[in-house]
């Protein structure tokens, strides 16, 4: 799926996560499959709780990281890509 900045991300009903301090652990509750992610992948999940945009993500996090906004718009259409491929995040545009 081709994202944009304009494409509204949400974590689905099917996981379960927990904040473990200085990671976050999230079970894909229709695979079986456990994740942990940190750091900057953390900060996304924390973001796509509520919906909100791919643009919306990369402003918060050039915000709050010294990274330029074009290779930052890329890491985060990546991640995002490998959370939809997981089951972990639904998409509307």
């Amino acid at each position: 799926m081709g994202l944009t900045p304009t494409t509204s991300i949400v974590a689905t009903r099917a996981q379960v996560s927990a904040d473990l301090g200085d990671e976050v652990a999230i079970l894909g509750v229709a695979s079986g499959q456990y994740y942990t992610v940190r750091d900057v992948a953390a900060r996304i999940w924390a973001l796509v709780q509520e919906p909100v945009t791919v643009a919306a993500v990369v402003a918060t996090l050039e915000a709050e990281y010294e990274v330029a906004g074009d290779r930052l718009g890329a890491d985060v259409e990546r991640y995002v890509e490998k959370l939809l491929e997981a089951g972990l995040v639904t998409v509307s545009t």
